[in-house]
């Protein structure tokens, strides 16, 4: 699936109620939203998945968590095959 963003969080996450682990990706309409504290304009969650790969994107891996964090998006493409999120997108860098 095709998105129009600025920016990206991916994390893992886990859910308490069945100790189960899964992709949460959120995307945003701008940079740099762990500091400016931009709400997400989608929130996506991925279960049954045991990788995420990120192809032809420039990554920040924000050490105070677990996130990694893409700005400059011009659009984002999400596919999960078998048990993998493949994740491209364009960027101006």
């Amino acid at each position: 699936m095709n998105y129009k963003c600025k920016a990206m969080l991916i994390n893992r996450k886990k859910n308490r109620a069945d100790d189960m682990e899964y992709v949460h990706i959120t995307l945003y309409s701008k940079n740099n939203p762990t500091i400016s504290g931009e709400m997400p304009i989608l929130d996506l969650e991925f279960t049954e998945v045991k990788k995420a790969h990120m192809f032809n994107l420039t990554l920040n891996f924000l050490t105070e968590g677990n996130d990694i964090e893409v700005n400059n998006l011009e659009e984002i493409n999400i596919d999960v095959k078998n048990d993998m999120v493949l994740i491209e997108g364009k960027q101006n860098i």
